[in-house]
């Protein structure tokens, strides 16, 4: 227990797009604006893509079961032939196109299962907690005294330094059937 597995991926705008083109969630909060002068002209459309300021809060918000699709890399690369049993996701914090975020499974509990006479044989039911975090700022230093970061009092001068922490954007928990219990031992070797 408490072996763990992560990923780390920015997602972009094009991949945004894709999904939602695959999954059909059109929702205008995953795609940048078009300016008005086209709006007349233009059908919105998620393969319309523009560019949009640095200002990190107009980008558009990466869906959440795209978000969620990580929990499904690691599983699938890292165990072939693991098969999703149940997941559980709770969304705390937005992740914007191109941001960088790492998806992670840690293994709670592990499971052995015979299924003598169902046709199905055995196997491992693995238990995870899963998660995607992000690296933000969550307050600013200002002459050592910390103020809330998106402070914009003109009295805070001095030195200004950032503090950086992992924001919890999904929190969850998986269980994963691994079919063959032989396939556990040889994904294990290779870790090794």
């Amino acid at each position: 227990m408490g072996q763990y597995a992560q990923v780390h991926r920015t997602f972009t705008q094009e991949d945004v797009n894709l999904f939602g083109r695959l999954s059909g969630d059109m929702n205008p909060v995953h795609f940048p604006p078009l300016p008005i002068t086209t709006l007349s002209s233009q059908t919105i459309s998620p393969t319309t893509t523009t560019t949009t300021s640095n200002n990190d809060e107009k980008l558009p918000i990466v869906h959440g079961i795209l978000l969620s699709s990580l929990f499904s890399n690691i599983f699938g690369n890292l165990i072939p032939g693991a098969i999703y049993r149940h997941q559980s996701l709770k969304f705390h914090h937005a992740v914007r196109v191109n941001e960088d975020v790492v998806g992670r499974v840690v293994v709670t509990k592990l499971r052995q299962i015979n299924r003598k006479g169902r046709g199905s044989g055995g196997g491992v039911l693995c238990v995870c907690d899963t998660s995607v975090i992000k690296m933000g700022v969550v307050a600013q230093t200002f002459d050592n005294t910390t103020h809330d970061s998106n402070s914009n009092n003109p009295n805070d001068k001095g030195s200004n330094e950032e503090e950086k922490a992992e924001i919890a954007c999904i929190s969850g928990d998986a269980q994963v059937w691994l079919p063959d219990l032989q396939l556990v031992y040889e994904c294990r070797e290779k870790g090794k």
